[in-house]
């Protein structure tokens, strides 16, 4: 753990040392969290880190039309902060209280905080790059710290390590969320944090790990209390005991009333309306019981179809930026081949050891929350798939790379010819 702080207090020191190149000083800040991250993993494998800061500085010179000030969620992100910082800086905690009381505390976009607060902090009039940079740079320090819990309470084995922490940093989808404005990399980390301090719990309550496993369920309420429940459903499966009968008695009670919620919250998926307008490409969808596939499908995919990637390239959602949208493509082809071969197999790679049983369970019960709401991006299921990265590490069950390229390639033909257009209008 002091290692870490030692990385994070040489990072700060670069950042002020800096202060007057702040590109150069995002970047070298970050490379030193990377090699905290390498030096921990201690796999050949963990030097591929050190792509993480080059790769998000390349891809902010990308933006062409808009830039991070402009692209994605960043207009409402910055204008919510107009209303938080200046609160912050005053210590008006009783108007935080009121807007909270009366926006709810998803409105506080927490997790976008460090990203409006830190360059002006430490730089003199920052621009967007900066802005994105220090994003960058406060996702590798989160990533950083989940890691070191990780190793000092021993709740993943180190076979599993390299393939998660290196997810959450140099797989394409993690690449592109970091280079918008986002909250989310907070919700990853808070959804992380949950899972390791809650094992962390199980094997041995002390005052750090309680903290921890406090300040998680924090973040989670103010990042996406909806993911509260099925975290209550993770326990229930996770403490299930078949010795202790009166304790399963009261689990199965609890398990009913969260099943009984879950229903509720996905049942819209059946209304052919709500399918077509909100989580696919395909007109008036009625799939019945395989609607929760289809959406999984569409939320790894999207944006889809990819065809169309010439006419959203420009809008204000990708900024122009062809680097940053070619990313959803390896993405979304990465996070199919993963949900592929754990619906082909769930029950195999369920009983492979104990380690990938509770991260399989964690990130599939997590997971059912995207089922209640739209699907416009890949982000929103994006940050449960760590916990199914040992994937790589397991050679049974597998399914081969270029079929999950086929399906994709079939899936924008299929999409192609039932909305009756014409490849060379995108071309």
């Amino acid at each position: 753990m002091m290692k870490w702080f030692s990385s994070i207090l040489l990072s700060v020191l670069v950042l002020i040392g800096l202060r007057e190149y702040p590109v150069a000083a995002t970047v070298l800040a970050s490379s030193i969290l990377c090699g905290y991250c390498a030096w921990t993993l201690a796999e050949p494998m963990a030097k591929l880190v050190f792509i993480y800061p080059l790769f998000c500085f390349w891809l902010s010179q990308q933006f062409t039309v808009y830039d991070f000030f402009e692209i994605g969620d960043g207009p409402a992100y910055f204008a919510v902060m107009d209303d938080i910082l200046p609160r912050l800086t005053t210590y008006d905690y009783r108007g935080l209280l009121a807007l909270m009381a009366l926006a709810g505390p998803k409105y506080l976009n927490l997790g976008f905080l460090p990203t409006a607060f830190l360059p002006n902090l430490f730089f003199d009039a920052p621009g967007s790059v900066v802005y994105q940079l220090t994003q960058v740079y406060t996702h590798v320090a989160l990533v950083g710290l989940l890691l070191s819990l990780t190793v000092k309470w021993d709740v993943i084995g180190e076979r599993y390590r390299c393939p998660i922490f290196l997810f959450m940093l140099v797989s394409p989808g993690y690449l592109a969320l970091v280079s918008y404005p986002t909250r989310h990399h907070v919700t990853a980390f808070a959804i992380f944090l949950l899972f390791i301090s809650v094992e962390a719990c199980l094997q041995k309550q002390t005052v750090s790990r309680l903290l921890a496993l406090f300040v998680a369920v924090g973040l989670i309420f103010f990042c996406k209390a909806g993911l509260l429940p099925f975290f209550v459903l993770y326990l229930i499966v996770r403490l299930h005991n078949p010795e202790r009968r009166l304790v399963n008695v009261l689990l199965g009670g609890v398990l009913i009333g969260a099943m009984i919620y879950t229903y509720q919250y996905v049942r819209q998926l059946y209304d052919a309306r709500f399918a077509t307008e909100t989580i696919g490409v395909f007109k008036d969808a009625s799939l019945g019981p395989l609607m929760p596939i289809y959406k999984y499908v569409m939320a790894i995919v999207s944006p889809f179809p990819y065809y169309k990637y010439s006419v959203v390239v420009n809008t204000i959602a990708y900024g122009g930026n062809w680097l940053l949208l070619l990313l959803f493509v390896p993405a979304g082809m990465t996070g199919l081949w993963l949900f592929l071969r754990v619906l082909l197999n769930p029950l195999k790679l369920w009983r492979h050891d104990e380690d990938t049983k509770r991260l399989f369970a964690y990130g599939g019960i997590m997971s059912l929350s995207i089922l209640g709401g739209s699907t416009g991006f890949l982000m929103y299921i994006l940050v449960f798939m760590p916990f199914f990265a040992p994937l790589f590490r397991i050679s049974d069950y597998n399914v081969q790379p270029v079929t999950v390229l086929a399906a994709l390639l079939l899936l924008n033909v299929v999409v192609l010819v039932l909305n009756g257009e014409n490849l060379f209008d995108y071309l």
